[in-house]
Formats: structure tokens, sequence, C-alpha cells
């Protein structure tokens, strides 16, 4: 493809689609490989400074999101996402923090974002987005610790779904002793 070539790149973080096709990231840059790892392409959004250890979302070989928190504001990030393989970005002002994201289309995604913890428990919300990331709604969202259909207790590590009406949240509960 006609994208710079990456020597020998620092990857912190990847995930391969297939046994060719994959994204990976370094502190600075969007990588992407056609064959297996072999060679790394930058596809860095315009403008984008540090990627380092940042939520991403891959889907097929041609969508990819990118979450990138603003370390001065509360509950906010920019989104990055392309369509085409990296080729061309779009971005977007979105009201989460630190959160995980996943897409089960190039429409439909939900983002767990951490409001914050202490003493074992931990308060999210949960987002769901129908325009591909460029607007959010909150579908779920601890409130003063009450406990809810998603306990408070605990720390919440990982979100997962196979269709938009099922979000499975996993983590562990602190115990006494362990």
């Amino acid at each position: 493809p006609a994208l710079p070539l990456v020597q020998a790149p620092d990857i912190l973080l990847f995930y391969m689609n297939d046994a060719n096709t994959g994204w990976g990231l370094t502190e600075t840059k969007v990588l992407r490989t056609l064959d297996g790892g072999i060679n790394w392409y930058n596809v860095t959004p315009p403008g984008l400074e540090y990627v380092d250890f940042v939520p991403f979302y891959a889907l097929g070989d041609q969508a990819f999101w990118i979450l990138i928190p603003d370390p001065a504001k509360e509950n906010a990030s920019m989104l990055y996402r392309t369509y085409d393989g990296g080729q061309s970005w779009e971005s977007f002002d979105v009201p989460l923090g630190t959160a995980l994201i996943q897409f089960l289309d190039n429409d439909t995604g939900f983002a767990m974002s951490d409001l914050g913890a202490a003493a074992g428990s931990q308060a999210v919300a949960i987002l769901k987005t129908t325009d591909g990331g460029a607007t959010w709604e909150v579908i779920f969202s601890h409130q003063g610790g009450i406990e809810q259909d998603l306990r408070f207790s605990g720390q919440k590590y990982r979100m997962t779904y196979t269709q938009p009406s099922h979000v499975w949240i996993g983590g562990s509960i602190t115990m006494q002793g362990y």
C-alpha cells in the first residue's frame, strides 16, 4: 500500500484479524500489517501525537476505533475511527474518560466508562452508540453507589456482547483473606 513503512516498530499492543491482517500500537503510532507482521505501515490519524496503552477496537480488517482520553477533562476523550484500513480517519469528542470500547458492526458499539473506584468497588457507566461512535447514549450508570442490576462492588475488567441487547461485564470482587 501507499503508506509509510515503519522499520522494526516497538509494538505495545496488537490485534490480528487473521493470519495476515492486523493492527498494532506503539507509543506514538497506529500501525497496520497485511502480511502477518512482517511489515507494519503507519496509519496514525493526522494530529494524533501519542497512542501508548489506550483502548482500541478492530472489526474485520478495515474498521478500527481508538479512544484517546483527555487528561485535562474528566469523562472526555477523542474517538478516532476508520472504515478503510487507516487510509482516512474521522474524529469525535465523546463523553468517555477511561473506557473499554467494543463494536458489533460499523454502527453499533458499547463503552464501559470508569466512574471511579474505592474500597474494592467500582462505579461504571455503560454507553451505546448507533452511529459508529459519533454520539453516545448512557444506558446504565451507577448512581450514588446504590446496588442495581450491575453490582457496585468489585472491579470491572471486561465487557463483551454478541448482540445489541445483551452485554456481559466481567471482573472480580475482593474477598477477605484473598
